[in-house]
């Protein structure tokens, strides 16, 4: 952090640790700065990345709303992740039961 601290990927890192310690208000504010330094307006091939870090800390925490907010907006762009990855990722097991994730998963689960 103390090298780099304008990397996205040390800040998606350190907000996944974060939440992975149960930290919340930390967890998110690394991974939404990790979306700011790399926003998909600049780069649209890897600013993605931090926007799925961003829903997994979401996730993480139980902030399940912004959580889907996060990964709606990446399945409606041309990005790494489609319906099909987030019915088989785990990361994703505390959405399942969400009545926006089920229409997520309704909705860009019928495209090729």
């Amino acid at each position: 952090m103390e090298e780099s601290p304008e990397d996205y990927r040390v800040r998606s890192s350190l907000g996944r640790a974060y939440g992975g310690l149960g930290r919340r208000a930390e967890a998110i504010r690394e991974a939404q700065r990790a979306a700011s330094l790399l926003p998909v307006s600049r780069d649209a091939r890897d600013g993605v990345l931090p926007v799925w870090a961003l829903a997994v800390v979401y996730t993480m925490v139980d902030d399940h709303d912004d959580a889907i907010d996060q990964l709606e907006y990446l399945l409606a762009i041309p990005s790494w992740w489609s319906a099909w990855d987030l019915r088989l990722d785990p990361r994703w097991d505390p959405l399942r039961d969400h009545p926006r994730f089920q229409a997520l998963l309704e909705k860009y689960g019928q495209e090729g």
